[in-house]
């Protein structure tokens, strides 16, 4: 915020980049029930992706030998 304007508006002078470990907002507490129910939908999340085949392209950078077996 800047000194010269009230608080609800943003100031709009840049401002110093941030530091590592800096956060843009106060610190925010979320309820134990709702941390729980966000890692259960991001694991649900992540376990499809994980059980979706690798795609070919991304195959033959990684092992361009395994590429060229899945093709015969």
């Amino acid at each position: 915020m800047c000194d010269d304007e009230d608080e609800k508006t943003p100031c709009s002078r840049p401002q110093p980049p941030l530091r590592c470990g800096q956060m843009l907002a106060p610190e925010v507490k979320l309820d134990r029930s709702v941390q729980d129910r966000i890692g259960q939908e991001l694991r649900k999340l992540y376990d499809e992706a994980l059980r979706e085949p690798v795609p070919d392209r991304l195959l033959a950078l990684i092992d361009p030998k395994a590429a060229r077996r899945s093709l015969h």
